[in-house]
């Protein structure tokens, strides 16, 4: 089930002096099944665009469809919208309330008025995916760590079945092994779930090593899109936006500067190494 955006526009105070342009004629595709990042610098309007996927914010002009549909058409029922894309926000505590992790889980799907024995059920589901047992259920979910929190939190989205994942910088503040943790948990529920993931990120080498397509924004417009490998060959247009690139790509542009001939275009470990290995074959 395609979540289309049809050249939306978004202003805050719209029609006053105060007016400022945020997303510009946006038309993008995302599809179940595939791990979509989002990037840009500050203020490119990566977190507003995220915010129109579950109807936090509605476009000033343009359309969303779902599955072909029109969400801002009269009588579309958004709720249920709101069931089909979670939004996961970059602080946890933003959606964690109840005081002990499984009822916390539990909120979305008893809000859906599903019977108790499908909410328990959903829950119990959700969290085995982000790896809690039932030890946690008890615990309250402002006393576990950073990453567990998040984990709960999107327990919580997922006890609803979403078909789409939305994520705010899900793996900010986290160190290097709870942040693979994390990201390989997500790339999880993608690869193994069918879960259509969209998810905002600062980090060029995490988006490299995990993303399926990269969209790149800028001043609320879309300026690529593509794979990474497409995305990243772009070196000189990202840094001209405020962008870097993967670590390794700077390693084989700077091979490339001193009269090496390496395909810059590269961005995983594995794959320069080689490629640098060639060089002395």
């Amino acid at each position: 089930m395609p979540l289309t955006l049809k050249n939306i526009n978004y202003a805050y105070n719209a029609g006053t002096a105060l007016e400022k342009k945020v997303l510009k004629d946006v038309s993008l595709t995302f599809r179940e099944g595939e791990f979509t990042a989002i990037i840009g610098p500050t203020g490119s309007g990566k977190s507003t665009l995220i915010q129109h996927l579950d109807l936090l914010l509605t476009a000033t002009s343009g359309e969303l469809l779902f599955n072909g549909e029109n969400v801002y058409a009269e009588g579309y029922d958004r709720k249920a919208l709101r069931s089909r894309v979670g939004l996961v926000f970059q602080y946890p505590e933003y959606q964690l309330f109840e005081p002990e992790i499984f009822t916390d889980v539990c909120f979305g799907p008893k809000n859906q008025g599903l019977p108790e024995a499908e909410v328990h059920a959903n829950a119990r589901e959700a969290m085995k995916l982000v790896g809690l047992d039932e030890s946690y259920d008890t615990l309250s979910p402002f006393e576990i760590s950073g990453g567990q929190k998040r984990r709960v939190a999107i327990a919580g989205v997922l006890a609803m079945k979403p078909d789409f994942l939305v994520l705010d910088e899900p793996a900010a503040g986290l160190d290097p092994q709870g942040k693979k943790e994390l990201l390989d948990l997500i790339r999880g529920l993608c690869t193994q779930a069918g879960k259509g993931i969209i998810l905002v990120s600062h980090s060029m080498d995490d988006v490299a090593e995990y993303a399926d397509r990269i969209i790149v924004l800028k001043d609320g417009t879309v300026r690529l899109d593509g794979t990474p490998h497409e995305v990243f060959r772009h070196r000189e247009e990202l840094v001209q936006m405020g962008l870097s690139v993967p670590k390794v790509t700077e390693v084989l542009c700077g091979l490339k500067t001193r009269g090496f001939d390496v395909d810059t275009g590269l961005i995983g470990i594995a794959e320069t190494k080689e490629e640098i290995l060639r060089l002395f074959r």
